[in-house]
C-alpha cells in the first residue's frame, strides 16, 4: 500500500512537538536553565573560532571558571581552544573641565580653562584559552537528560551503507574526544561519527549529521540568502533525525525530545515551529532517497547463488525445466565465478537449447561452464566468497590456505588478502601459515599458468620492465645472441590469452594484433621481441617475433610432447591412476601423467560399456565380465571409473544403496573438491540396472582380493616410548591411523610403529619404524626375518611410511656438553639456533638446501661449524627448550630495560609562577607569567586590590620537558591555598608544588610579620604627630590673647 508521505511527516512532527513541550514542564528543565546561565555567551567570531578548532565542542569556559563555578578541573595534557578576550587598560590624562549643563569649558578666576585628571579605559584584546567540558573532570553538569540509544536495528549494515550513499559529503567513523556522538565539519565538508555506539544511536546520529550537511552547508546557505543561528540548526537536524527514524520504525524519542528542548530559546519553541515546513520537506526527501538506496543495495546484497536460483525460478515459470545436473551447474557457476552477466547468459543459453532440444548445444554450454569453474586456481573457494570477504578487485583470484601453501611451494608469489579490500606484500611460508584470512594469486600470473594447460589456447608475452644492461625490447634474435643475452621468461608479462581456433596461425595472430586488435588487448602492436605461445592441446610451444618471421624458443617453456596414440592392445593393468586434479598436475609439471591417465580412463569407460553389452544375454550378465575389463585396465582404474559413475548418478534409484555407499568411500579429486561437479566423460552410460549388477560383481571381486592380500597383517601398533616400563601400546586397524598417532608423539621419546601378523602359520610382531635420538628411521630387521620380507610389507607398509617421512616437517632439540641446539624445517631448508648453557642465544640462522638434505646431515654439518660433535647430542623436549630460551630472552630484555631506565635521565619538571589581577578571568586585567616566587610577590604587591573589585592571586604553572602539565592558584587574598591544592592528587604528590607551598607560607608569614611591625611603627608615629598637633593647638589661644587688638571702623572710608 502506498505511503501518504505528507500525512506521515505531519503526524510524526506533531508527536515531536508534543514530546518537546512535555520536557519544558519538568523540574529537570529548571535545573538545566540555572546551570546554563553560568556559561558565557560568546560572540559570533569566538563561536566560529571554537567551531574551527574543536567542531564537537558543546560547553566551554576558562580554566578558573571550570574550577570556581563548576567544581571541575582541566585534565592533564589537554590542549586549550584559543579565542579573543577583552583586555582593557586604564589611562589617565589632563583634559579641560566641561560644564555638564552647558557643555562648555569651565574657566578659572584668570579666565583660563580649568584642567582635570580623567581616568578612562582603552579597549584592548588578547588571546586566551578556554576548554570544552569534554576536556574536564569533576562534578557532573546538570543537563536535560539525554539517554543514549542502545536498541538494535534490523538491516543495520544495509541502512548505514544507504545513509552514507545519500549523504552529500563523505562520512567516516572515528574516535571523537569528549561526549559528542558526531559532527559535520562545514570547512572540510565531511561528517565524522563516533565509533562503538549502539545501532540505533549510530543510525540517528548519521541522519542528524547528514541533515546538517543538506541544510547548513554555508556555501549553499549563502546562495539561498539564508542565515540561521546554531539553535535553529540543531533543532532542524535533530527533528529531521527523529522524523526519519520514526518512519523507519526506530524510536529515538528518549534522545531527541530533550535534545531539541536543550537547543530551544524558550518554551515557545520558536526554532521548531519556524522550521516545521523545512523539517517535513527535508525528512520526506531524505526518506525517498534512502528508500531508493536501500532498494538498490538490497539487490546488490543478493548472493551469487541467490541470483542464480532467482534466474532459474524465472525461467522455470516460463516452462523451462532444468534437470538436477543443470541446476547444480548453474548455481555452482554463479557461486564460483560471481559473474551475473555470464550466469544470465548460461541460464538463457541452456533455456534456448533445451527448448530446441539441441543436446549438442546443451552439452557444449555445460562443458564450457565446467571448464571455467575448473580453471580457477583453487576449487575450494570461489570469487563470490572472496568478494563477500571484502576483496572485490579483479587483479587477484582467491586461494584457501592449503592451496596458497601449495602454490607457494611451486614458486608463485602468494598475497594475503584483507577484508578491508587491500592486499599485502607477497608472503613467505611462515606468513601464509599465520594469516587467518584468504589469499590471492595474481590473475595475470594464473592466466600464464592456464596457458600451459590442457585447453587449446594462445598467449602473447611482451617485455614490460627493462633492465638497461639487459634490454632487448624490439630487437631481433641475432642482436640478442650477439650481445650474449638470452630470451628469458622472467623478462616478460603475459599480456593477452584467448582460446586457439583453426584460424589462429602465427601469421594470422601477427596480422590480427597489428590491424584489428581486440578491444580487451592492452599491449602494444605485436612487434619484434614479443613472444607468441601456442598450446594446440598436444604441446606448448613458444615463438619469438623476429625481424623476419618467427623463431622457436625451446627453452621459454619446457615443451610437453604428448604422444597419446591409442593402443587398444596395450596392457594398462599395472598403470597407476592419476588421482590429482588438473591444477595440481600443472603445478607439479605432471600434465603428461594427467593426460595419459585421463585418456586411459576414457578408454576404460568405453571398455566397461562394451563388455557389459557383449556379456549380457538379455537375462544375466556373464560371470567373467568384470575380469575381462580388470585384466586390461586393473582393479584400481575400473573401481575409479565405477565410483565416478555412481557419484554422477547418486540420485538414480536403480542403483542399490550398498553400491552407492561403497562409491561414497572412493576418492575422486573432482568429487572431493566439489560434490556438485563430476567428470562426465568418465561416466558409464550402460543401463543402470545392468550396470548396478556389474558394480556388485566388481565389489565381490575386490573383497576377495583384499582377503587374499591382507591375510598377513592382523593390525598395527604404536609404542609411546620403548625406554619406559611398562610399555604403553596402542593398536590400530589401518596404517593411516597408526601413523597419525606416531607423528603426534614427541620426538624425544623412543617411539615405534610396528605390525602384528595373523597367526597363520605363526603369530608375530615386528617394529617397522622407530625414533632413535629424535630421528625417525625405517627398521631393516623385517628383511632378515623369514616370511616378513614380502611384497605386501614392502608396498603397503614400508613405502607409504617412507613417503610420509619424506614430506613431514621436523623439529628437534638436543643437549650438547656445552650448549643446546634447536633445528626445524623451514621454507628454504633448516632454521637452527645454538644456545649457551644458560639458554641465551649464541648463534643461529637458516641453512639453505635444495630440499633433499636429511636433517641428520644438516645437523652434523652445522654443529661441526660450531666445533660441536653431533654424536654427543642427547635428544630433549623441544617445548622445554623453547620455554627455557623464552624465559632467558625475557630476563635479558628485563635487564636491558632496567639498564636503559637507569641511564635515561628523568623527565625535567619546572615550576614557575604567575600573577593575575583577576582570579576568575585572568585575561581581564594585569597578568604576569614565568616569574620566580620573589618576582611574583613583588608584582602581586604592586596591583591595587580595589582596581577591578576582584580577587588578585599568585599561581603556579608546571611544565615537564617543555610541555604544559597544569596550573593552579597558590595565593588568593594573601592566603596560601594549601587545602585546595592538595585536593588534587597530582599536586599533592608533586615535590616542587609542595616545596612551593611551604616556601610561600614562610614568605607570607614573614611578610605578615613585617607588615605588623610596620603598622606598629606607623601607629606610634601617628600618635606622636597627633600629640604634637594637640600641643600646638593648646599653645595657640594663649598667644592670641597677648596680641594688641585693632579698632573697628564704622561706615565707609573716603
Amino acid at each position: 500500500m502506498a505511503v501518504d508521505r505528507k500525512q506521515q511527516m505531519k503526524e510524526i512532527t506533531e508527536r515531536l512537538e508534543q514530546g518537546v513541550k512535555d520536557i519544558f514542564t519538568s523540574e529537570m528543565y529548571t535545573t538545566y536553565l540555572r546551570t546554563m546561565a553560568k556559561f558565557h555567551n560568546y560572540s559570533f567570531n569566538n563561536t566560529l573560532l571554537i567551531a574551527m578548532q574543536r567542531p564537537d565542542a558543546t560547553l566551554v569556559a576558562g580554566f578558573n571558571a571550570w574550577k570556581n563555578k563548576f567544581n571541575r578541573y582541566v585534565k592533564k595534557g589537554e590542549k586549550g581552544i584559543q579565542i579573543i578576550a577583552p583586555a582593557p587598560i586604564k589611562e589617565v590624562e589632563e583634559r579641560e573641565k566641561i560644564d555638564k549643563d552647558t557643555g562648555l569649558a569651565v574657566l578659572n578666576e584668570n579666565g583660563e580653562p580649568e584642567m582635570e585628571r580623567v581616568e578612562y579605559v582603552v579597549p584592548r584584546f588578547r588571546l586566551t584559552t578556554v576548554f570544552d567540558i569534554s576536556q574536564t573532570d569533576g562534578e557532573p553538569i546538570p543537563s536535560l537528560e539525554v539517554n543514549e540509544l542502545t536498541a538494535s536495528v534490523k538491516d543495520y549494515a544495509l541502512l548505514t551503507a544507504a545513509i552514507e550513499q545519500v549523504s552529500p559529503v563523505p562520512m567516516r567513523f572515528d574516535e571523537i574526544e569528549g561526549d559528542a556522538k558526531g559532527y559535520y565539519n562545514d570547512a572540510d565538508k565531511e561528517i565524522c561519527i563516533q565509533v562503538g555506539m549502539g545501532e540505533s544511536q549510530t543510525i540517528k546520529t548519521m541522519i542528524h549529521e547528514v541533515a546538517h550537511a543538506m541544510l547548513h552547508n554555508s556555501d549553499l546557505m549563502k546562495q539561498r540568502g539564508e542565515e540561521k543561528d546554531r539553535l535553529t540548526k540543531e533543532t532542524e537536524a535533530e527533528s529531521i533525525a527523529f522524523t526519519v527514524c520514526s518512519a523507519l520504525g526506530i524510536d529515538t524519542s528518549d534522545y531527541s525530545f530533550p535534545y531539541v528542548a536543550s537547543w530551544a530559546s524558550g518554551k515557545e519553541m520558536k526554532e521548531l515551529k519556524d522550521s516545521m515546513d523545512t523539517i517535513r520537506l527535508t525528512a520526506a526527501d531524505f526518506l525517498e532517497k534512502l528508500e531508493a538506496a536501500v532498494a538498490e543495495r538490497s539487490a546488490e546484497r543478493m548472493t551469487a547463488m541467490q541470483y542464480a536460483e532467482k534466474l532459474i525460478a524465472n525461467k522455470e515459470q516460463e516452462k523451462t525445466i532444468y534437470d538436477d545436473e543443470q541446476r547444480n551447474l548453474i548455481v555452482n557457476f554463479a557461486f564460483k565465478l560471481d559473474d551475473r552477466a555470464a550466469t544470465e547468459e548460461l541460464v538463457n543459453g541452456l533455456a534456448v537449447a533445451l527448448a530446441e532440444d539441441d543436446k549438442e548445444e546443451v552439452n557444449r554450454l555445460m562443458y564450457d561452464a565446467q571448464e571455467k569453474i575448473e580453471n580457477l586456481p583453487d576449487r575450494m573457494i570461489g570469487l563470490s566468497e572472496m568478494h563477500d570477504y571484502g576483496y572485490r578487485k579483479d587483479d587477484m583470484l582467491p586461494l584457501m590456505k592449503e592451496a596458497a601453501l601449495e602454490w607457494h611451494r611451486a614458486g608463485e608469489k602468494i598475497y594475503p588478502l584483507f577484508s578491508d579490500g587491500t592486499a599485502g606484500e607477497f608472503a613467505s611460508k611462515e606468513q601464509i601459515a599465520q594469516h587467518d584470512g584468504i589469499f590471492g594469486i595474481r590473475t595475470d600470473v594464473w592466466q600464464s599458468v592456464l596457458l600451459q594447460g590442457s585447453e587449446k589456447q594462445f598467449g602473447i608475452y611482451q617485455i614490460t620492465e627493462r633492465d638497461p644492461e639487459h634490454d632487448y625490447r624490439f630487437m631481433g634474435l641475432d642482436y640478442v645472441e650477439k650481445k650474449g643475452m638470452t630470451v628469458a621468461r622472467a623478462d616478460y608479462d603475459l599480456i593477452y590469452a584467448a582460446p586457439l581456433t583453426d584460424k589462429d596461425t602465427l601469421d594470422g595472430i601477427f596480422e590480427r594484433f597489428n590491424i584489428q586488435r581486440p578491444a580487451d588487448f592492452t599491449g602494444h602492436s605485436l612487434s619484434v621481441s614479443d613472444v607468441v605461445v601456442i598450446n594446440d592441446g598436444e604441446s606448448v610451444k613458444a615463438y619469438y617475433v623476429d625481424s623476419i618471421g618467427f623463431a622457436k624458443l625451446p627453452d621459454f617453456f619446457k615443451e610437453r610432447n604428448m604422444d597419446l596414440q591409442k593402443d587398444d592392445a596395450k596392457d594398462y593393468s599395472d598403470g597407476s591412476v592419476y588421482y590429482e586434479p588438473f591444477d595440481y598436475a600443472k603445478e607439479h609439471d605432471e600434465v603428461d601423467l594427467y593426460r595419459t591417465s585421463s585418456r586411459i580412463n576414457s578408454e576404460c569407460k568405453q571398455a566397461i560399456q562394451k563388455t557389459i553389452a557383449d556379456n549380457y544375454d538379455g537375462m544375466y550378465l556373464g560371470n567373467d565380465a568384470v575380469n575381462q575389463v580388470v585384466k586390461q585396465y586393473g582393479m584400481e582404474r575400473v573401481g575409479y571409473i565405477l565410483a565416478n559413475t555412481l557419484h554422477h548418478k547418486i540420485f538414480d534409484g536403480r542403483f542399490s544403496r550398498r553400491n552407492k555407499e561403497w562409491a561414497e568411500q572412493v576418492s575422486t579429486p573432482e568429487y572431493n573438491a566439489d560434490r556438485m561437479t563430476f567428470r562426465t566423460d568418465w561416466v558409464v552410460e550402460s543401463h543402470p540396472a545392468i550396470l548396478d549388477g556389474f558394480v556388485t560383481m566388481y565389489r565381490d571381486e575386490l573383497e576377495m582380493q583384499k582377503r587374499q592380500e591382507q591375510h598377513f597383517v592382523k593390525q598395527f601398533y604404536v609404542v609411546e616410548n620403548l625406554q619406559a616400563a611398562p610399555l604403553k601400546i596402542e593398536r590400530f586397524g589401518n596404517l593411516d591411523d597408526a601413523m597419525s598417532q606416531y607423528q603426534a608423539l614427541p620426538n624425544h621419546y623412543m617411539k615405534a610403529l610396528g605390525v602384528e601378523k595373523n597367526p597363520n602359520p605363526l603369530p608375530g610382531s615386528l617394529d617397522i619404524l622407530q625414533c632413535k635420538n629424535g630421528l625417525d628411521t625405517i627398521v631393516e630387521d623385517y628383511k632378515t626375518v623369514p616370511g616378513w620380507d614380502n611384497p605386501y610389507i614392502q608396498n603397503h607398509v614400508v613405502y607409504p611410511l617412507q613417503g610420509a617421512l619424506a614430506v613431514q616437517d621436523v623439529e628437534l632439540a638436543y643437549e650438547l656438553p656445552d650448549a643446546y641446539f634447536h633445528i626445524q624445517t623451514c621454507e628454504d631448508g633448516f632454521d637452527y639456533t645454538l644456545y649457551n648453557k644458560d639458554f641465551t642465544e649464541r648463534d643461529g640462522g637458516v641453512l639453505e638446501t635444495d630440499g633433499d638434505k636429511p636433517v641428520q646431515e644438516a645437523m652434523t654439518e652445522l654443529l661441526a661449524e660450531f666445533g660441536c660433535d653431533a654424536a654427543q647430542g642427547r635428544i630433549m623436549d623441544t617445548a622445554e627448550l623453547r620455554e627455557q630460551a623464552d624465559t632467558a630472552a625475557e630476563q635479558q630484555a628485563e635487564v636491558l630495560k632496567e639498564k636503559l631506565a637507569a641511564e635515561r635521565p628523568a623527565p625535567e619538571e619546572t615550576l614557575s609562577f604567575y600573577v593575575a589581577e583577576c582570579l576568575e578571568f585572568t585575561f581581564a586585567g594585569e597578568f604576569h607569567d614565568h616569574l620566580t616566587m620573589e618576582e611574583a610577590l613583588e608584582a602581586y604587591d604592586k596591583i591595587p586590590s580595589e582596581r577591578m573589585n576582584a580577587d588578585k592571586c599568585i599561581g603556579f604553572c608546571i611544565e615537564e620537558d617543555g610541555g604544559f602539565v597544569g596550573m593552579y592558584e597558590l595565593v588568593v587574598n594573601d592566603k596560601v591555598q594549601r587545602e585546595n591544592i592538595n585536593s588534587i592528587n597530582y599536586f599533592r604528590d608533586d615535590k616542587l608544588v609542595q616545596q612551593a607551598i611551604s616556601d610561600m607560607e614562610k614568605l607570607m608569614a614573614a611578610r605578615q610579620q613585617s607588615k605588623e611591625q610596620e603598622r606598629s611603627s606607623t601607629k606610634k608615629s601617628v600618635l606622636d604627630a597627633l600629640r604634637s598637633l594637640k600641643a600646638k593647638k593648646q599653645e595657640q589661644p594663649a598667644q592670641e590673647q597677648d596680641k594688641p587688638k585693632k579698632a573697628k571702623k564704622k561706615g565707609m572710608e573716603l
